[in-house]
């Protein structure tokens, strides 16, 4: 399993129902680019933390590479400040 695949693995457990807008996006050649934001409520451990159904929005950051017309490469980026900052505040 890829961390790709199971970080979208936790995030389906961890953030039921959460949403996602794509900020802005970008091709140039044989890359994509786009800036997201992940918003919605942290039902259950996401990243090692438990989330105590907390709200929690952060911005998210792909990087893909094209090849054969199919991603060949994906480089994801994460504000785990935010993350860590809303999942360990005290309630």
């Amino acid at each position: 399993m890829t961390v790709a695949s199971e970080f979208e693995r936790g995030r389906e457990q961890s953030l039921p129902g959460a949403h996602l807008l794509i900020l802005r996006a970008a091709a140039i050649e044989n890359l994509v680019v786009d800036e997201s934001h992940w918003y919605g409520r942290a039902t259950g451990t996401f990243l090692g933390i438990p989330g105590g159904n907390r709200p929690i929005d952060f911005r998210i950051l792909h990087v893909c590479e094209i090849r054969d017309d199919k991603i060949s490469r994906e480089n994801v980026w994460l504000d785990t400040a935010a993350i860590m900052q809303q999942l360990t505040a005290p309630a």
